[in-house]
């Protein structure tokens, strides 16, 4: 009997000093200044640090902190570019230590806009969760892919709290092809995305790519 009250307390020890911490801020605009040390759940064991910058979506610039499980962190920088040559840039940047996420994130704002030679069908819809080819765009910088994407996303913290589905279809690079259909948001549940499609294709040269 006093081995096991034994084993239960030293698991019980343990299980409390590998409680991972995180830094927590979420903010539309601006820096995310106001860090907030976070518990991390049992099933959260990396901190993340997220820039997404749109003109969608309201002209959003979300940044935010949070604890998410590993599966859901991806590190690295995205680009899209969707309906009237709409450049959107992600960046994700993981750890695993306590609080390593606190630093302010590095972000390269300046997109690279110049057309590399390849297209894609382009459509965006917001409120629904398909559009239809509007015709083509192209691709620029890393964009090598095409790809159909729907989902829906919801701010919990906006005055008016509600979920918006959205859809749209256009150039990325390759590693946002990697990113998993799933639902990924913030521990205390302020940001919530919802993917529930993701599929890519080659994309395809311009018609001036291959008269050269």
């Amino acid at each position: 009997m006093k081995i096991l009250l034994s084993i239960c307390l030293l698991w019980a020890f343990f299980s409390s000093v590998a409680s991972l911490k995180c830094a927590s801020c979420q903010t539309l605009s601006g820096r995310c200044d106001n860090i907030i040390p976070q518990e991390c759940q049992a099933s959260e064991d990396a901190c993340l640090s997220y820039h997404m910058a749109s003109p969608m979506f309201g002209g959003i610039r979300l940044h935010f902190k949070s604890c998410v499980p590993s599966k859901a962190c991806l590190p690295g920088n995205y680009t899209v570019t969707t309906t009237l040559s709409t450049h959107i840039l992600l960046v994700f940047n993981c750890c695993s230590t306590d609080l390593c996420n606190s630093a302010a994130l590095s972000v390269q704002q300046n997109t690279n806009s110049i057309p590399n030679g390849f297209e894609c069908p382009v459509c965006y819809s917001l409120g629904q969760n398909e559009c239809q080819k509007e015709g083509t765009v192209n691709c620029i910088g890393e964009e090598t892919q095409c790809f159909s994407g729907a989902g829906s996303y919801s701010l919990n913290t906006s005055p008016v709290p509600g979920q918006q589905n959205f859809a749209f279809r256009g150039c990325t690079t390759k590693n946002t092809c990697a990113l998993p259909t799933q639902t990924v948001g913030l521990s205390n549940g302020g940001i919530i995305v919802n993917i529930t499609k993701l599929e890519c294709s080659n994309a395809t040269s311009t018609p001036t790519t291959l008269t050269k």
